[in-house]
């Protein structure tokens, strides 16, 4: 699905005129800390940390980790966690560099004429992975509470670690994540205790 959507931003740049950048994050903490913005799935989520955080508020009994003999620090998988405010804060960056490109960023630029268009990707992220025990252990020291989990066989696709380098959005952007870990934890937290 991702890979369709990008396919049609680089459509919109080579045939419509459009100025592009694509945005490339995964496994974002969605928990704003007006509490405008959240993530409660319903039932077994998909994500780990609404796992955790249902498993931490006694809406679950037990989180399920997914094997634990890859080649990792502790045997678990380990992914590149993004704080929502850090999210928001790369978006608008993107959208003024676009508009230092052109004025007017949603409105196409006609072909010719000395226009020149735009179309790029970046990294959206810490650029330092933290594994599913790392992750429990924070939520532990967060919340405060147990967190039981089962080690289940691997599914099918996964990885060992997925994480990138962010250096580029750095560089080009300004872009830096400035939520920790802990206070995305926090915000998590308070969420799901209210």
């Amino acid at each position: 699905m991702i890979a369709f959507i990008w396919k049609i931003l680089e459509d919109l740049y080579q045939f419509a005129g459009f100025n592009v950048i694509n945005l490339r994050y995964f496994n974002p903490i969605w928990a704003h800390p007006s509490w405008k913005l959240w993530e409660d799935p319903d039932g077994i989520p998909n994500n780990l940390l609404p796992f955790i955080m249902k498993v931490a508020n006694g809406e679950l009994k037990t989180l399920w980790v997914f094997w634990d003999d890859y080649d990792t620090i502790d045997g678990t998988g380990v992914r590149d966690y993004i704080d929502v405010n850090d999210l928001v804060d790369g978006h608008l960056l993107a959208y003024k560099k676009l508009e230092e490109i052109q004025p007017s960023p949603l409105t196409p630029l006609p072909k010719g004429e000395g226009n020149q268009w735009f179309c790029d990707v970046y990294n959206l992220w810490v650029g330092k992975g933290i594994s599913v025990l790392e992750m429990i252990d924070a939520s532990r020291k967060i919340t405060g509470q147990e967190i039981s989990y089962e080690i289940l066989k691997r599914r099918e696709g996964d990885v060992a670690e997925v994480y990138c380098n962010p250096s580029k959005a750095k560089e080009e952007l300004w872009f830096e994540t400035k939520v920790s870990l802990d206070e995305s934890l926090e915000n998590s937290w308070k969420f799901y205790k209210k």
